[in-house]
């Protein structure tokens, strides 16, 4: 308030010459800057004070008016010079600060937006890019997206690398500290030291999630102006033969040649071999029958995720079929889902897969939803929320009933079928760095059964990713019922894609991505047994699966595990479900 004050107390001198009765007068006023008060009272009160002639008012208007905007322009000016030599010295500081005028920013543009509009754009883009993904404009827009992809994933490697660097020479450091300990340094050096080296990374972590975030925005901004041009262009020359495409937009980092020069850089992730699989199709209901796919997959969960692309022989981008697929689908009734199991206590394997999926997400932009990071942190939000209910909920249950067993049967927050970011689980995350977004732990309590989805558009084989929390050591050392909390959020996950045109889901066969020593084989046939039974059940309990339209269920089992094992579990699918047969009528 100080400040304030005396920036209110601040003046300039204003002079002004004007001729009265043949005699030539110079007046000099002090004026505060920045004024704020209105113009033309002043003018009028210096007039009257001075005696100035009427037939002079508009000249001095326009003098004053001229010399309070340039003298406010330059103490605005001052006033930033001077905030920033003092804020310069702590980084931390400035970017909160920056952090902060970017929020006031984006909240004074918005009131001046009308959102009638900015509702049909969005709806407009979404049309737009359904139609243009289904014309000739399809292998130049796959070839855009991956040189963006490129140009994310160079920034990731090279953010790496310099964090990788600063914690290389921080231990060094405190490695040379701790061993000049008592002779050159003492304890409070040491402290010191580790203060700085958190500010350091802190710092670190700051910049390198504002450089992905505005080259997120960049790429955004400029891959919808690009399918908005090429989408008039086909417009226009709907009825001719030959239809123009547009070239794609310059890029500021990563820029690779899309065209008859062959690409210097390298595919996204080395191609690998296709995984094991068999397929079965079977048959539900006992008077109306139903027909759906059964896939058996032995993989890694992380290739359902990672872009995979080629080149021709020209140096023309080939997509993978699956990714064509996904992106053909992604404004449809169509979907695809893969449920990720996830830890409730941020100590086990789960851990690992959860930090890899936030690395793949971010090493491309999603141009059509938000990215991975700010969807988990609106989920961090509203998990509160879902906890008070959870709360609310067995309380009220508590006090109508002496049976415990009915606020704990498995359904409780989970029998939500709601669309929203957070259906019936928490948030994971309160960081924006992929360091820090794959703690699922969180503050809140997660809930074996608990789940929660994320959005994609940038990823090779799924739109829709349910999270589901459980807690690895019980699952591999207990015996699981089929009314345990995993089991009945599987179901809320199998639910939810029913009633909401998801027509792929991927589920992990065994509940784990990854095998341990204590998953015998016996243990493993009888875990895959009851996850089988009990997809069959939850389809069979769910009219939504009973339609005209097949849908496909793959089952996912970790890539280590030998054929012997993959060809048992394709033995127990035509025992627990009636498989379709093929009869030659001779």
């Amino acid at each position: 308030k100080m400040e304030d004050a005396a920036r209110h107390l601040r003046t300039e001198d204003f002079e002004f010459e004007y001729k009265s009765k043949g005699s030539l007068y110079r007046l000099s006023v002090p004026v505060e800057i920045p004024y704020e008060k209105d113009r033309r009272e002043l003018v009028q009160r210096l007039m009257t004070l001075h005696s100035i002639p009427p037939y002079e008012e508009e000249s001095l208007y326009d003098k004053i008016s001229r010399f309070i905007a340039d003298a406010s322009l330059r103490e605005w000016d001052r006033q930033a010079d001077e905030w920033l030599s003092n804020s310069s010295k702590d980084e931390a500081e400035m970017n909160k600060a920056t952090g902060a005028w970017a929020q006031r920013f984006g909240d004074h543009h918005s009131e001046y937006s009308t959102i009638e509009e900015g509702n049909e754009a969005e709806v407009t883009f979404s049309d737009v890019y359904h139609k243009l993904i289904h014309s000739p404009a399809l292998e130049t827009l796959f070839q855009l997206e991956h040189t963006y992809s490129m140009a994310m994933e160079e920034l990731c490697v090279s953010l790496q690398s310099a964090k990788k660097a600063m914690k290389d020479r921080h231990q060094t450091e405190l490695k040379e500290a701790m061993q000049g300990l008592e002779v050159t340094t003492d304890d409070q050096d040491i402290n010191v030291m580790m203060r700085r080296h958190t500010q350091e990374r802190e710092s670190c972590d700051q910049r390198c999630a504002d450089e992905l975030k505005q080259l997120q925005n960049t790429q955004r901004m400029e891959y919808r102006e690009w399918v908005c041009k090429v989408h008039e262009d086909l417009m226009k020359k709907a009825n001719e033969r030959s239809m123009f495409i547009p070239d794609r937009p310059p890029l500021q980092r990563g820029d690779s040649y899309v065209g008859a020069d062959p690409p210097t850089d390298p595919p996204l992730t080395p191609s690998k071999p296709p995984p094991l699989e068999e397929s079965f199709t079977i048959c539900l209901g006992a008077q109306m029958k139903w027909t759906h796919n059964m896939r058996v997959i032995r993989g890694d969960l992380m290739d359902l995720f990672r872009l995979r692309a080629g080149h021709s022989p020209r140096g023309v981008v080939t997509p993978d079929p699956h990714r064509m697929e996904v992106a053909m689908s992604l404004y449809s009734s169509k979907l695809v889902g893969v449920v990720m199991m996830v830890d409730e206590t941020g100590t086990s394997s789960y851990m690992t897969q959860s930090e890899e999926f936030v690395k793949v997400c971010l090493q491309s932009t999603d141009f059509h939803f938000p990215d991975v990071t700010t969807q988990l942190d609106d989920i961090q939000s509203l998990a509160a929320i879902a906890v008070c209910q959870r709360r609310t909920q067995k309380a009220s249950v508590t006090s109508s009933t002496s049976s415990l067993g009915l606020a704990d049967s498995g359904d409780g927050l989970g029998t939500s079928n709601s669309m929203s970011p957070v259906p019936t689980g928490r948030s994971v995350s309160n960081g924006s760095s992929p360091s820090n977004v794959g703690n699922y732990g969180g503050t809140l309590p997660l809930q074996s059964g608990d789940i929660y989805m994320t959005r994609h558009s940038n990823l090779s084989s799924s739109h829709v990713v349910f999270h589901l929390v459980s807690d690895e050591k019980s699952l591999i050392s207990g015996s699981l019922q089929s009314r345990h909390p995993v089991l009945m959020g599987l179901k809320n996950c199998l639910r939810v894609a029913a009633k909401h045109g998801i027509y792929n889901i991927t589920i992990p066969l065994l509940l784990v991505h990854t095998m341990l020593p204590e998953m015998t084989i016996s243990w493993c046939t009888k875990r895959a047994e009851l996850v089988l039974k009990c997809v069959k059940g939850f389809m069979l309990e769910n009219s939504l699966w009973a339609d005209s339209e097949s849908r496909t269920f793959q089952f996912l089992v970790p890539s280590d595990i030998s054929r012997e094992l993959f060809d048992e579990f394709c033995d127990l699918l035509p025992k627990i479900f009636r498989v379709a047969t093929v009869r030659t009528l001779s």
